[in-house]
C-alpha cells in the first residue's frame, strides 16, 4: 500500500504547506525564477513587484551562478557524501554571512483584518505553528512572536534567507531538478514521491530519447557481433 495514503487524513496538508510557511516575498517562487530563467533580460521581465526588497533584479542576477553551485549537488547529489558535504558547505556559508533578523509580534488567529483596507487575509505566520512556535495569550489577546528575517535591498543576502527558510521548515526536500538533458529546470513538487520530472511531456521525452539510445546500442552491438 501507498505510504502517503497512509498518512492519518489531519497529517496530508503539512506536506504541501510547507512551500507556503514563508511571507508571500520569500517563497521558492522568486528563486526558482532566478535559476530557470537563461538570461537576465528574461528574469527581469518575470520579476514580480512582490520580489522588489530583494533589490533590483540586476543584483538579484548577480548571485545566480552562485545559488547554482551550492544547490546542485544538494537537490541532485551523485552520493549521499556529496550531499552531506554540499548542505555543511552551504550552512557554513550562511553562518558566515551574518543574516540580520528580527522578531515581530503576529496576531494568533488563522485570519486577519488588515485595517490599511479592513479586509480579512490569512496570516502565513499560522503555518509555522508547532513545536517551536505557539500562539500565547495575554490579556485576551492571542498573538504569535516570530522571527523573520531583515536584509531587505541585499540581493545576495535576500536569497539566501529564502534558502535557510527552506531548510528550517523541511520546504527545501520539495526542491527538484527536471532529469530531462534538454529541461533541466528546478521545480518544486507537493509529492515527495516524484523526484525526476517537472512535466510528464518532460518525462516522456526522456523516456523516448533513453529508448532510442538503447536501441542504437543494441544494434551496434548486432553489427558488431555480425562483423566478427
Amino acid at each position: 500500500m501507498n505510504k502517503h495514503k497512509q498518512l492519518p487524513r489531519m497529517w496530508r496538508p503539512t506536506i504541501p504547506l510547507l512551500l507556503s510557511a514563508l511571507p508571500p516575498q520569500m517563497r521558492l517562487n522568486c528563486l526558482l525564477e532566478l535559476l530557470n530563467s537563461p538570461t537576465e533580460d528574461a528574469f527581469e521581465s518575470k520579476y514580480a513587484p512582490a520580489w522588489e526588497k530583494l533589490g533590483t533584479a540586476s543584483d538579484a542576477w548577480k548571485s545566480r551562478a552562485e545559488i547554482l553551485r551550492d544547490l546542485e549537488p544538494l537537490v541532485e547529489p551523485r552520493t549521499p557524501k556529496q550531499a552531506r558535504d554540499a548542505l555543511s558547505n552551504l550552512v557554513n556559508k550562511i553562518n558566515s554571512m551574518r543574516l540580520r533578523c528580527f522578531w515581530v509580534i503576529a496576531p494568533g488567529t488563522r485570519n486577519w483584518i488588515d485595517p490599511r483596507d479592513n479586509t480579512k487575509k490569512f496570516n502565513f505566520f499560522w503555518l509555522r505553528l508547532g513545536a517551536e512556535q505557539r500562539v500565547i495569550e495575554f490579556g485576551n489577546e492571542k498573538s504569535i512572536v516570530t522571527m523573520i528575517f531583515f536584509d531587505w535591498g541585499n540581493s545576495r543576502k535576500v536569497l539566501y534567507s529564502i534558502i535557510l527558510n527552506a531548510l528550517q521548515n523541511g520546504a527545501i526536500e520539495h526542491l527538484r531538478r527536471c532529469k530531462w538533458k534538454d529541461c533541466k529546470k528546478f521545480f518544486t513538487t507537493r509529492d515527495l514521491r516524484k523526484k525526476s520530472f517537472c512535466t510528464a511531456k518532460c518525462e516522456k521525452l526522456s523516456k523516448n530519447y533513453d529508448s532510442r539510445i538503447r536501441m542504437n546500442n543494441w544494434r551496434r552491438f548486432k553489427r558488431d557481433d555480425a562483423s566478427i
